[in-house]
């Protein structure tokens, strides 16, 4: 009797010691996964949960400006493991727009384009001239264009053209930007580059003339080739003013004899009704007939 009431004694206890265990390692298990749903948020569900700083559009009333650092606007977010801010499009310079200085969010200030061309915007665009919106956000392409560009000085003269003499050197007729330049006519064939020539009378001096006195008139101390004829002298004005050069031996203009130089002249031939005597010339280029006889 006294071994089997200590058998039964041994067996309910190793019984209870095992029903203890059992209960502990339940416990143990229920603790864990109690941690585990603390730790496990679920990120996305635009609830901020445990240690998230945000979630989804959940930002806990902050902006760009609340979260210290530093920035002055734009959109702040969330990043996608909900434990930092996502601050890619915060700003931390205030934009003004229209002070060639392109700051914050602009792409661009006035005239500053930060180095781009209609193609860099569109591979279509061949030709063009860029701009920037008013806004300074966006690009201003309505005068960008996918013709092919102009150039000035290929020698073809182009509908924008004027002329285009296959350079772009000045002062020979057609400029650097293919303009026809003042006192010059440029022909332009069907083929090739622009012809141009100075335009003698038309009291502009070019390259090529020494006067122009508005006509292509001859004997008027301007020739029409716009060269200084004989016996005159003419200045630099435009249109040329040319005077004769009384005392250089040379009758011209309105001169009727000058210095020794009678044209052929006699007393009985001036027309005065001289009948002989001696004509000479006075230095104001008139007729001295003082010692002309009647």
């Amino acid at each position: 009797m006294n071994f089997k009431l200590l058998t039964y004694l041994a067996l309910t206890i190793l019984f209870l010691t095992i029903a203890c265990d059992d209960d502990n390692d339940s416990n143990n298990t229920n603790n864990i996964n109690n941690v585990n749903n603390v730790n496990n948020e679920n990120c996305g569900n635009d609830f901020i949960e445990g240690d998230e700083v945000c979630d989804g559009t959940a930002l806990d009333e902050n902006d760009c400006t609340t979260i210290g650092e530093n920035f002055v606007g734009g959109i702040l977010a969330c990043n996608q493991s909900c434990d930092a801010w996502d601050t890619s499009k915060c700003t931390s310079v205030v934009s003004e727009c229209g002070n060639d200085l392109i700051d914050g969010d602009e792409v661009c200030d006035s005239t500053n384009l930060d180095g781009y061309q209609c193609i860099d915007i569109d591979p279509e665009f061949l030709s063009g001239t860029l701009a920037c919106s008013d806004d300074c956000l966006s690009w201003d392409t309505e005068n960008c264009s996918t013709e092919q560009p102009v150039l000035c000085g290929d020698g073809i003269v182009d509908e924008t053209e004027q002329c285009d003499d296959a350079n772009t050197e000045p002062n020979d007729g057609c400029n650097e930007y293919c303009e026809k330049e003042p006192g010059w006519a440029c022909y332009n064939p069907e083929d090739g580059p622009s012809i141009c020539s100075n335009s003698c009378g038309d009291g502009i001096i070019v390259e090529g003339e020494i006067c122009d006195d508005l006509n292509v008139m001859p004997d008027d101390g301007c020739s029409p080739s716009c060269e200084i004829e004989t016996g005159w002298e003419c200045n630099n004005d435009e249109p040329s003013i040319c005077t004769t050069n009384c005392g250089d031996q040379i009758v011209v203009g309105s001169e009727v004899c000058d210095g020794t130089n009678l044209n052929g002249q006699d007393c009985t031939t001036i027309e005065q009704g001289f009948t002989g005597g001696t004509l000479s010339c006075k230095n104001n280029c008139t007729w001295a007939t003082n010692s002309c006889t009647q």
